[in-house]
């Protein structure tokens, strides 16, 4: 029956029984015994069917006979090794075994292996030979050095993509003897050349408002500077002595200069960055040689600096600062707002000028003004009189308040009331106030037209 064992029916090399479903049955059978007729169709299989022997539970096994003759065996030299059921080559081997007939005609084919040796002779054979390993060893060196020239030379880069760290050199050209560098970069300086002098090296995060060439120019015209002389140093150099006079103060320094990536020299600032602070309001502008800025840190080069408000009424104390050299962080200002003359003069004449007002008031509590009396009787329209007595302003020092925008002063002040009363009686020159009071003036202003006098009791 198909699918059971039995005669014809033998198990193959492989493990697989015939009969079993997946398997080829009708294309492979195995050779019938020697001098029989063949059982069907034959296939041509390494393995040759021996004499059949009992197996258990009564059942026929075919035991595969051995491939080789009777004059050959594993041991012989004829014969080569019979290749093992795990060796690669087995399925090789077998796909070139060569069948031959038996001894009597229409029996089995015994299947013999040729020896490598004699099956490939006739064949040419393909060698890979193994690479020197010199040849190895020039490739690896040949791989280094263009790797080396490719990606470890200090070469000069692009100039159409190198970036620079600040503006450009000099004229865009590029100065490789630092001195050269320190003696143009002065020489920008002495002729008022603000932009010339920022080309030759970074500037820091303060605000640029000083470093136009206006300002430079009113720099050397409160602080020439003359007499430089710089000192030649080797190319390799990080710092370059000078000497030079601002003013009449002589100076003696040493400029900092960095060697960039195209060989050329930058210095290692162009500017000194200088902290001002200022006890003033928002409504008091800081100029600096004319030009204004916020509080905070400012740029400037070596000379003179007048900070300013811009205001007719106010002032910086200690106003003109002085940069004598590039080293950062050497000067502070610290600014304190102050009356000018001008601001003092106009601060009295307001006070004046309101106080006189009020006293010509025909009221017994003018508006706006620093004084007034009362009365339970009713007052004739018009007839109240006011007499200062004396003069509040012979003495005044009026001072800035916190606000430092408002000037103030505290005056005496002594009045004199006349009064007709509507019963027909009157009073004649009595003291209608005396006592301290305050005057306030906001000086921001620009002209002595806009000053309003305030005052307190």
């Amino acid at each position: 029956m198909p699918g059971q064992d039995g005669p014809g029916r033998v198990p193959r090399p492989d493990g697989s029984r015939p009969g079993v479903p997946g398997t080829d049955d009708a294309a492979w059978r195995p050779p019938s015994a020697p001098g029989g007729p063949a059982d069907g169709p034959t296939r041509s299989y390494p393995y040759a069917a021996p004499p059949a022997g009992e197996s258990q539970r009564g059942r026929r096994v075919v035991e595969p006979a051995s491939p080789f003759a009777p004059s050959e065996g594993p041991a012989s030299q004829a014969t080569p090794r019979r290749p093992s059921q795990f060796d690669p080559s087995a399925t090789l081997l077998a796909a070139r075994a060569r069948e031959t007939p038996g001894s009597t005609g229409g029996g089995a084919r015994t299947p013999t292996f040729d020896p490598p040796a004699e099956r490939d002779a006739g064949r040419p054979r393909r060698r890979i030979r193994p690479v020197p390993a010199i040849l190895v060893s020039v490739a690896v060196v040949v791989l280094g050095i263009v790797l080396y020239q490719t990606f470890g030379v200090d070469r000069d880069p692009d100039p159409s993509i190198l970036v620079s760290e600040t503006n450009a050199t000099a004229d865009g050209a590029r100065i490789s003897d630092p001195a050269d560098l320190v003696r143009q970069y002065f020489a920008a300086l002495g002729a008022g050349d603000s932009e010339k002098a920022l080309t030759f090296g970074p500037t820091g995060t303060g605000a640029t408002a000083a470093l136009t060439s206006q300002s430079l120019r009113q720099s050397l015209q409160r602080l020439p500077l003359t007499d430089v002389n710089v000192s030649d140093v080797p190319a390799t150099s990080t710092e370059v002595p000078v000497t030079y006079r601002l003013g009449g103060t002589p100076v003696a320094t040493s400029v900092q200069v960095r060697k960039q990536d195209d060989g050329g020299y930058l210095l290692e600032r162009s500017t000194v960055t200088v902290p001002v602070t200022a006890k003033r309001s928002a409504k008091i502008p800081i100029l600096v040689n004319g030009e204004e800025f916020t509080a905070g840190s400012m740029e400037v080069f070596p000379g003179s600096y007048l900070l300013t408000t811009g205001l007719p009424f106010l002032e910086y104390q200690a106003n003109e600062l002085q940069v004598l050299t590039l080293d950062a962080g050497t000067e502070v200002s610290l600014l304190t707002v102050a009356l000018t003359k001008q601001g003092q003069d106009a601060f009295v004449a307001t006070g004046r000028a309101s106080l006189n007002a009020c006293a010509d008031s025909t009221e017994l509590a003018p508006a706006g003004c620093p004084f007034a009396t009362r009365t339970s009787n009713p007052v004739v329209p018009g007839s109240v009189r006011w007499t200062l007595d004396g003069d509040p302003w012979a003495v005044v020092a009026p001072r800035l308040s916190t606000e430092r925008e408002f000037a103030e002063v505290v005056i005496d002040l002594k009045l004199y009331v006349s009064v007709d009363y509507a019963n027909g009686t009157s009073n004649r020159n009595s003291v209608g106030f005396e006592g301290p009071v305050t005057l306030r003036v906001d000086m921001s202003r620009t002209t002595a037209e806009e000053l309003e006098a305030t005052w307190e009791r």
